[in-house]
């Protein structure tokens, strides 16, 4: 009986696992870009936020301009306004203490840890060549990106 139940278990973690494998192969041009991306971000090591983790660091060209995608693993603070304000400190980190003024745009998402368990984008937004000089030169302070921010985006659970 014990080992029928043992066998079960195995025949559905199996059936689950190849039910969600990929059956396809990626094509050159996914390999090239999932290449590109390992390589920037390797690149990681030494680069902090104030507030999290960086998980990611992409420097792209985009349409004729250097952009930065920066992935932020973020943990609650004590009010959910404390807890999307502190991605702005992160941002304004990365502008004025780790070369983020020499890009042309910042594309910034900050992902959390959900109640359910699951991991979701909680805040993203997109800082342009004006707003980033903006902040490197302190002409914007960092409780006030939000209002030169693009693509601001809020998580229902925080607002």
């Amino acid at each position: 009986m014990k080992n029928n139940i043992i066998i079960t278990i195995l025949l559905v973690i199996s059936m689950f696992l190849v039910a969600c494998g990929s059956t396809s192969a990626p094509s050159p041009s996914e390999m090239e870009t999932s290449q590109k991306l390992e390589t920037e971000d390797t690149q990681n090591d030494e680069r902090t936020v104030p507030h999290g983790d960086i998980i990611s660091w992409n420097e792209n060209e985009i349409d004729g301009k250097d952009v930065l995608v920066v992935k932020i693993k973020i943990r609650p603070n004590m009010t959910n306004e404390l807890t999307v304000k502190q991605n702005y400190y992160n941002v304004a980190d990365i502008i004025k203490n780790q070369g983020g003024d020499s890009f042309g745009e910042i594309q910034y998402w900050a992902v959390a840890d959900m109640s359910d368990g699951s991991e979701s984008k909680v805040v993203s937004f997109t800082l342009d060549t004006d707003a980033i000089h903006s902040i490197a030169n302190g002409d914007i302070a960092e409780n006030q990106i939000d209002s030169v921010a693009t693509d601001l985006f809020i998580h229902k659970s925080l607002q």
